[in-house]
């Protein structure tokens, strides 16, 4: 049976850095060691070219070093303050036509659309808040599992406790858990209060899941409301009603006395009272078959 390679060691970047340093000037030293031997020099002078080699080789291979590690390092530690919300961190070395400094201003870009897509996301998010907070009906936000994630005041007035009691709780626990598949209109008692509720229902997802959204209203005041109004326009209606039969009633029943008291009597008087009587008689008629009509639709 084969057996699997071994995982070779990888060496790190600085070190790699180093040795191609090395190897450069590793072959100028070499030449200048076989020109020294082959010209016969003296021994201190070979050791002379040999040191500043090497301390040159020193340099060099430093100077590299700083020069690539250092700007990766910076690189680095932007973006490492990026992943963690930091945008405060910005490049220095931003010269154009430079290729670390386009590097350095693209990653400033960046710096600046995820800061502006962060501030314009918290402002979304608050503006989100405030509305659900200002909202009359209770709204509830349940993940897959059905357990609690957003609740507003009036779902805490709803159930009658407060959010810090209710979120991660199952849907069962705090008592709506029929309420997720049921109908949009049920005669329920909450903590909060009694009377008949919409329910409406949604989805939305976050992450890549499926949540579920619960609407519920109260519908029992808006119907307590319309059945007020009601009321209002049937008083409007019988007020109008009542002083148009009673208005002329009582002008005719006082001209009416006021005839027959005068002395002494017109000619005429007996066919004014008849007709004033008539005109009284037809108006009560009229006002006893509203009363009647209204009756019937109270009844209803």
């Amino acid at each position: 049976m084969r057996q699997p390679r071994a995982k070779r060691r990888r060496v790190r970047f600085e070190v790699r850095i180093m040795l191609t340093a090395v190897a450069a000037v590793v072959p100028m030293l070499v030449a200048a060691l076989v020109l020294l031997y082959t010209s016969h020099a003296p021994a201190r002078a070979i050791f002379t070219v040999i040191f500043f080699a090497a301390v040159s080789m020193f340099i060099a291979t430093y100077l590299l070093h700083e020069r690539l590690v250092y700007p990766l390092r910076t690189l680095t530690n932007l973006i490492s303050a990026l992943r963690e919300d930091d945008y405060t961190l910005r490049p220095r070395d931003l010269h154009a036509g430079d290729v670390l400094g386009e590097v350095m201003q693209e990653l400033d870009t960046l710096r600046e659309a995820i800061e502006s897509r962060k501030l314009e996301a918290i402002e979304a998010t608050a503006l989100l808040r405030a509305v659900l907070a200002n909202i009359d009906a209770a709204i509830f936000a349940f993940d897959p599992e059905q357990r609690l994630r957003i609740v507003n005041r009036a779902g805490e007035r709803l159930l009658g406790r407060p959010a810090l009691r209710l979120l991660g709780a199952t849907a069962i626990e705090i008592g709506l858990g029929d309420l997720l598949d049921g109908p949009e209109i049920v005669d329920r008692r909450f903590a909060g209060g009694a009377g008949r509720w919409s329910v409406r229902r949604s989805t939305f997802r976050e992450r890549g899941l499926p949540h579920r959204l619960l609407f519920i209203a109260d519908i029992s005041r808006a119907l307590r409301e319309e059945e007020a109004q009601a009321w209002q326009r049937i008083v409007r209606v019988l007020s109008h009603e009542l002083n148009n039969s009673l208005a002329p009633i009582q002008s005719i029943a006082d001209s009416t006395a006021r005839l027959v008291a005068r002395e002494p009597l017109p000619e005429d008087w007996r066919d004014d009272a008849t007709s004033g009587m008539r005109v009284i008689s037809s108006r009560a008629e009229g006002l006893t078959r509203f009363l009647r009509a209204y009756a019937q639709l109270a009844k209803l």
